[in-house]
C-alpha cells in the first residue's frame, strides 16, 4: 500500500481561547503622551501581591507561537474561529504573585496544564521561563506595546529594584531604546514572543463565590 501523509483535522477554538490569542491584553494604564514617540501607544500593568498570572502558550507543529486562524462563521454576535492544521494544542501556566519582605513582590511558578490533540496532561515546569527574574528585583510591570509597524513581540516584562528605575525603564522600553534593557541585578527585561498571552488576574468575590478575573 502507498504511504500516506497523516491528515490533521482543523480545530475550532473556544471563544475564550481564541480571544486570548487575538487580543492578549487587559485594561492598562497609559503613559503620558509627551513621553511617547510617534507610532507607539503603550500601556502597562503593575503586578500586585495576591494576583496570579495566567500564561497561554500555543503549541504548533512548525514551532513558533502565532496560531493561524480563520473565521468559520458568524451568527449575530457569535463568531466561530478555526485554527489551522499547524495547531497542536496549548499550555496554560500559572504563576503566583506574592508579597516580598519589606516591599515589592516575588513571582513563582505554580503549575501548568497542556492540551495536545484533545488530551490533557499536567506539567511540572513551564515551556518558557518568562518570569526568571534576578532575585533582587522587587517591582514587576507588564508593558503592552501597540506599534504601527509589525513586530515579533507586543509585550515586555520589566523589573527593577526601585520604582523610579522602573518608571525610567518603562519610558525607555516604550521608546524602543534597547540600551535601557541591559539586564543586571537591578534591571530586567523579558520580551514576550508574539502569540503568547500573559493575563494578570485577581481573585474577586461575586454573589458569594470567589473566582479569578482579569486584573484592572
Amino acid at each position: 500500500m502507498p504511504n500516506r501523509s497523516p491528515r490533521f483535522t482543523p480545530v475550532i477554538l473556544p471563544a475564550s481561547l481564541a480571544c486570548l490569542f487575538l487580543l492578549s491584553s487587559s485594561c492598562v494604564h497609559r503613559l503620558p503622551s509627551k513621553d511617547i514617540p510617534p507610532g507607539i501607544e503603550p500601556g502597562y500593568v503593575d503586578l500586585k501581591a495576591g494576583w496570579r498570572l495566567r500564561v497561554v502558550v500555543p503549541i504548533l507543529r512548525s514551532g513558533g507561537y502565532i496560531v493561524p486562524m480563520t473565521v468559520e462563521r458568524e451568527e449575530g454576535r457569535t463568531i466561530s474561529v478555526r485554527a489551522g492544521a499547524d495547531f497542536v494544542g496549548y499550555e496554560t501556566e500559572y504563576y503566583d504573585v506574592k508579597p516580598r519582605h519589606g516591599s515589592g513582590t516575588t513571582i513563582s511558578f505554580r503549575d501548568a496544564e497542556a492540551v495536545e490533540e484533545g488530551k490533557s496532561s499536567r506539567r511540572q515546569r513551564p515551556l518558557l521561563q518568562l518570569f526568571d527574574l534576578p532575585p533582587k528585583i522587587k517591582f514587576v510591570r507588564l508593558i503592552y506595546l501597540i506599534r504601527e509597524s509589525k513586530s515579533d513581540h507586543n509585550m515586555v516584562i520589566v523589573g527593577a529594584t526601585g520604582k523610579n528605575t522602573l518608571a525610567k525603564l518603562t519610558v525607555g522600553v516604550s521608546s524602543n531604546e534597547s540600551a535601557m534593557c541591559n539586564s543586571s541585578e537591578k534591571v530586567a527585561c523579558i520580551f514576550v514572543p508574539a502569540g503568547i498571552a500573559v493575563v494578570p488576574e485577581e481573585r474577586i468575590r461575586i454573589d458569594g463565590k470567589t473566582d479569578w478575573r482579569p486584573a484592572r
